[in-house]
């Protein structure tokens, strides 16, 4: 009997290792799929995210607020981009993680009632 009480206890922490949540993905650096052609990369920590793309030669900064472990939103603080539709301290994106697999998550957003789903990959 403690042989397959200890294979039990075993098979738990193995499937608990291999298994994200979406506290995962609350820090750190991310790339959308090579399938989309571009280049931006994005550098989050607790506070902020920066998202750069040197082929369109912009920088986004926006203040990230998490409203549960899968949902944030987010404010764009400042950008040198002439015109992308958003105004800086006045704009908020939305953004529910709707899927999680080993090192991505798929995500739906929302920015002024336009909806918008894509993946980003953890490096």
């Amino acid at each position: 009997m403690p042989k397959y009480f200890l294979l039990f206890i075993f098979s738990l922490f193995l499937v608990s290792c291999n298994s994200n949540s979406c506290q995962d993905f609350k820090t750190g650096n991310f790339n959308y799929p090579e399938n989309l052609e571009t280049d931006v990369k994005i550098e989050r920590n607790e506070s902020f995210q920066i998202e750069t793309s040197k082929k369109e030669g912009y920088t986004d900064k926006y203040q990230i607020f998490w409203d549960s472990d899968c949902s944030y939103h987010l404010v764009l603080l400042e950008t040198n981009k002439s015109f992308d539709g958003m105004k800086p301290l006045v704009d908020t994106m939305f953004v529910n993680i709707i899927e999680l697999a080993q090192n991505s998550y798929t995500f739906k957003a929302v920015i002024n009632k336009k909806v918008f789903e894509g993946q980003l990959i953890k490096q």
